[in-house]
């Protein structure tokens, strides 16, 4: 649900809310995690399909997001840029109950990561068979997940801090980064100026910090997607 037409070129103009997720509750998600057997990213994803498919109502959904690409021990020391993208596609169905939901994300995942070097590009000039230039080839949306805690690095003789900007970019129409600090989840939901004012996505991340909420509590791993 977007509050303007879709530009028929891309500007990359974004806006960016900051929320956080409190300590309970982040608690709680990882502890749900390790009940599961899954990583609290995987958890994470499962979460943001669920928000993007309260949103949508569709049943189909791609989600774009990077990987680092240096699981070969010779290049895990190596300078330069191995970064590629990975499109994860789910199906979150109202009938699916969450839990059912988690496994099936983990599974997809996983296979999708044994494939992490083929590059993105391929991927795109095999499947994208026709171009819009309005909008990105595979994917519409984003999800990150950073866990350098950039406060406790230590240089000699030097002192680093986090520096706060305000981005005004968006690569997509939206982006949900999440940054994970000691006991609370850091977000940022990162979305396109041309298609969303700031005052809807702050009525967005509300929705998503209400759908961890209802994860978290007891019993809500059987309820249904759609619930």
């Amino acid at each position: 649900p977007m509050d303007f037409p879709r530009p028929v070129m891309q500007d990359h103009k974004g806006h960016t809310v900051e929320f956080s997720i409190p300590q309970q509750e982040t608690l709680r998600l990882k502890e749900i995690a390790t009940s599961e057997n899954v990583t609290l990213y995987i958890l994470l994803l499962s979460l943001f399909n669920m928000f993007l498919y309260h949103l949508s109502g569709m049943e189909d959904i791609i989600v774009g997001t990077p990987v680092a690409c240096r699981r070969h021990p010779g290049v895990t020391k190596m300078l330069g840029m191995f970064v590629n993208t990975l499109a994860l596609r789910n199906y979150p169905a109202g009938e699916k109950t969450f839990k059912t939901f988690l496994q099936e994300v983990k599974t997809r995942t996983l296979q999708d990561f044994e494939h992490q070097e083929y590059r993105y590009e391929d991927i795109v000039s095999k499947v994208a068979v026709n171009r819009d230039t309005s909008r990105n080839p595979l994917f519409d949306v984003m999800f990150l997940m950073k866990n350098l805690d950039y406060a406790k690095v230590e240089l000699p003789n030097l002192t680093m801090q986090p520096l706060d900007y305000e981005k005004k970019t968006s690569m997509f129409d939206m982006t949900l980064s999440v940054f994970e600090s000691g006991d609370t989840l850091l977000c940022g939901l990162e979305c396109a100026a041309s298609l969303f004012r700031k005052s809807t996505i702050q009525r967005f991340s509300g929705y998503f910090k209400q759908i961890i909420r209802s994860v978290t509590e007891p019993g809500s791993l059987e309820s249904s997607l759609a619930s």
